[in-house]
């Protein structure tokens, strides 16, 4: 979800929402499967610093923290 995020490729978001993707993972496929690793940055980090205001908005329609803190604090 966060690599979906950062390029702003709201539909990607919504349905690793919808299968409950953890909001710090990104979204990956082996042998047609999909699979999450954990990333450093959650979704709404990623679309922030890329400046994706769709995705913004929709994850905070979603209820995701503004005030998440990042890696460095």
């Amino acid at each position: 979800m966060v690599t979906a995020a950062y390029y702003g490729d709201l539909l990607s978001v919504k349905e690793a929402l919808e299968e409950g993707a953890p909001a710090a993972y990104t979204l990956y496929f082996n042998d047609d499967e999909r699979q999450y690793t954990e990333t450093e940055f959650n979704a709404l980090q990623a679309a922030a610093s890329s400046g994706n205001e769709d995705v913004i908005n929709f994850l905070l329609e979603q209820g995701f923290d503004i005030n998440a803190p990042t890696p460095d604090g």
